[in-house]
């Protein structure tokens, strides 16, 4: 198990620190092994699984875009 925090610019309207815990397993098919993974962001307990460094950053990165308009954990407007 990994915990990502990534840390907002300090310019940034959002305090808040994004927290990611991010699982990766095993798993034994016929053609062999392989990995899979799941990402969940701890605030909202948003769960992701993929089964490729590419989909994890791209889960990551859609949340932190979307955390953009939000602040104190509430979406603007």
């Amino acid at each position: 198990m990994c915990i990502i925090r990534l840390m907002n610019n300090p310019n940034s309207t959002h305090s808040e620190p994004l927290l990611f815990v991010v699982r990766i397993w095993f798993e034994t098919q016929s053609d062999g092994k392989t990995w899979r993974g799941s990402a969940e962001q701890v605030a909202t307990g948003q769960r992701f699984y993929f089964a490729s460094l590419r989909d994890l950053n791209d889960f990551i990165s859609f949340r932190i875009e979307a955390g953009k308009g939000e602040t104190d954990g509430k979406p603007a407007g």
